[in-house]
């Protein structure tokens, strides 16, 4: 029996380079500050209708930048909570 204990990625969902660098970076479990990538909260929302996955939004704590801003998480183990 074998168990896998990472979601496989698909590769090449995404026609665009930074869509899918967002994609695959969510689908590791890493957290996305928004100060990153410059349209994050498109992609994230465009990849939560097409794929309706439950990404959750954090206030981000990276000190980057002074003023309040959101981090992105998805947490794919809750898919396949029972």
């Amino acid at each position: 029996m074998n168990l896998r204990t990472q979601k496989p990625l698909k590769e090449d969902e995404f026609k665009s380079q930074t869509k899918q660098d967002v994609y695959n970076k969510l689908n590791r479990g890493e957290f996305l500050c928004s100060s990153s990538y410059t349209e994050l909260r498109k992609i994230v929302y465009e990849i939560k209708n097409k794929f309706n996955m439950d990404i959750q939004t954090l206030t981000c704590d990276c000190n980057k930048i002074l003023r309040t801003h959101k981090s992105y998480y998805y947490e794919w183990a809750n898919e396949f909570k029972q």
